[in-house]
């Protein structure tokens, strides 16, 4: 049996360590049932580099683009696929009316395919493989739905597992020291991107302070459960009433009224909580 040939382009830089952990695994555990060629909106910058992927995709069971922007040259790409009658999905973090038109999967994968890629991790990736060779292959592997991770939670690189608030406080916080929240993107979290994060903690934590690291997604992201960054800051940074930090370190990427109903500023938000 040839193998299943996957084209996959993601403008999500974390997809990309998870899906090639996955591809691992299921050579690993089944043989050489997957061919994959992965592409980040970098890696297409030069028309040869195209050309190059191409002569892959052109020829793949199905292309993949998990985006956050459109790459280089992508209504080119786009074309030439569907010149080559390749199947295509083009998603992102929520569902949109221009990518879902621009697709040729069936409806009924759209919303399958979707999932695995927002959803992310390494079990996710190798369902979402063995999901497709059953499709496109006729294999019949077992093979588990999406799962869906954690949107937000407490990570410290002491845990080996997401603390609750009350557990977290128990190890690792003293009332008679200075506390410094720090939150970053759940995508880090979810693809073990940390190594930053970690620093962070420790640099703070030599220097005598309480540290309460928290990781979360965006009010508009597809795992998130509809709360905002405001509900953040009560569930982790405020117990019984009483603000716990003294001030807090942001390590996300994006302005802050991403995650917020409008655009809030972050002293606005603690002051709106009683002390």
């Amino acid at each position: 049996m040839d193998p299943l040939k996957l084209a996959y382009v993601t403008t999500y830089i974390h997809d990309v360590e998870p899906l090639v952990l996955a591809i691992k695994s299921v050579k690993a555990k089944y043989g050489n049932i997957i061919d994959a060629q992965i592409r980040t909106g970098e890696d297409l910058a030069s028309n040869e580099n195209i050309e190059d992927f191409m002569r892959f995709a052109e020829k793949s069971h199905i292309a993949i683009f998990h985006l956050m922007g459109e790459p280089p040259s992508f209504n080119k790409i786009v074309e030439r696929l569907k010149k080559a009658g390749v199947p295509i999905f083009a998603g992102t973090s929520k569902y949109s009316q221009n990518l879902a038109a621009i697709s040729t999967v069936p409806k009924e994968i759209y919303e399958i395919i979707m999932n695995y890629t927002n959803y992310s991790e390494v079990q996710n990736f190798t369902n979402l493989i063995l999901f497709l060779a059953n499709h496109f292959l006729g294999t019949s592997y077992n093979v588990d739905p999406p799962m869906k991770p954690p949107w937000c939670g407490i990570y410290h690189p002491d845990f080996s597992h997401t603390p609750t608030l009350e557990e977290y406080l128990a190890k690792k916080y003293s009332p008679e020291r200075l506390t410094v929240g720090i939150w970053f993107h759940q995508s880090h979290w979810q693809s073990g991107d940390l190594a930053f994060v970690d620093s962070v903690i420790r640099e703070l934590e030599k220097h005598g302070a309480n540290v309460i690291p928290v990781f979360f997604t965006g009010l508009g992201d597809l795992i998130s459960e509809g709360h905002d960054l405001e509900w953040i800051i009560e569930k982790y940074f405020v117990k019984d009433g009483k603000v716990l930090v003294d001030a807090i370190v942001s390590l996300v990427m994006f302005s802050l009224s991403m995650y917020t109903q409008q655009d809030t500023s972050v002293q606005h938000l603690i002051e709106g909580i009683p002390n």
